[in-house]
């Protein structure tokens, strides 16, 4: 008797000290486009989260949202919830584009969907096939303004040795009434000022006379290319904004292949064509790398995109999201 009131025990103990199952995150609440910003997306940020999964679903898959598993592609993964992705997609013509997002924490990806609403795993195709409509005008930096200049300078400006220097690669606003420009679209006549935000889409498409333009409708011009260089390389006269040794997660310079590839395949490139920009993996935000900076705090002078300086001979600094190492080393890549 008392050996097996023992055994009940041990038992009981043993049972206890059995761990419950590892709890995935919970729905991801607060989903919506950014304020004034319909080509962003925001949420609120899921406890124990390390990453976001978004899944993007076109008209005919509506049907697959009464399923427990609709049928979607993945549009990306992410980490900061805060800012909301950048997702310039176009739906098809008279069609529309729907999203859902899941959390992913150490012990795995959460589901969409709740008690009152129907828990759904999402069944993903693989990632998303481009979706851009070369007639679409993203308008991802609305809203967006310059910060206070730094030591004196004007605002979005630091301060580099005896001059001042935009903090960030340039973006465009209409010169007349300050609206948005979109980032992917030549603005032809249309007079533009430059200005420089954190977290924008700098301006691509874009030529020398356009931007020196733009720069003079800010009350600013053009650096020199002794100017731009002496901002890149810093007071010590570095090769890269952040040392001498490469550092290959440092700054977007690194693509594997030419969006050209990924969006055209085999047919024949538009190397203008507006889209190219707009595909995952290609220009990222200003300030999205906060090692990508110089001493002297200004962002990604390397990488990212191609800048126009005022050397008559038409020269631009820097290098883009592929890297032009052809053309030279970090601060010292020069295209003409």
């Amino acid at each position: 008797m008392n050996i097996a009131r023992r055994l009940v025990r041990l038992a009981s103990f043993v049972i206890a000290l059995t761990p419950l199952p590892a709890a995935t995150p919970p729905e991801v609440s607060g989903v919506m486009p950014c304020a004034g910003r319909h080509e962003c997306l925001q949420w609120s940020n899921s406890g124990g989260a390390i990453r976001y999964h978004v899944y993007r679903g076109e008209q005919g898959d509506f049907a697959a949202l009464e399923d427990a598993s609709p049928d979607v592609c993945e549009r990306g993964v992410f980490s900061d919830p805060t800012s909301g992705p950048t997702l310039p997609d176009s739906p098809p013509a008279g069609g529309l584009l729907w999203y859902l997002v899941t959390a992913e924490s150490a012990e795995g990806e959460g589901t969409v969907g709740s008690g009152g609403y129907g828990i759904r795993i999402p069944n993903s195709r693989g990632p998303c096939a481009l979706a851009c409509d070369p007639g679409h005008e993203p308008q991802p930096n609305a809203g967006r303004t310059e910060a206070p200049g730094a030591a004196g300078c004007p605002n979005g400006m630091n301060a580099v040795g005896t001059f001042c220097i935009d903090t960030y690669e340039a973006s465009l606003v209409r010169a007349d009434d300050g609206s948005s420009w979109s980032p992917d679209l030549n603005p032809g006549m249309t007079a533009v000022r430059a200005q420089s935000v954190a977290n924008a889409i700098p301006q691509a498409y874009i030529s020398g006379t356009q931007a020196s333009a733009a720069c003079q409708n800010a009350g600013k011009r053009l650096c020199t290319d002794a100017e731009w260089l002496r901002a890149c390389r810093g007071p010590l006269s570095l090769t890269y904004p952040y040392g001498n040794t490469r550092d290959p997660m440092a700054c977007n310079d690194a693509r594997p292949t030419h969006p050209a590839t990924d969006y055209f395949g085999n047919n024949p490139w538009d190397l203008g064509h507006r889209c190219l920009d707009q595909i995952p993996n290609t220009v990222d935000p200003t300030g999205a790398s906060s090692v990508c900076v110089t001493s002297e705090g200004v962002a990604d002078m390397v990488g990212n995109l191609v800048e126009w300086t005022s050397d008559p001979a038409g020269t631009l600094r820097g290098g883009d999201y592929m890297g032009a190492v052809h053309n030279g080393t970090g601060c010292l890549i020069r295209t003409t």
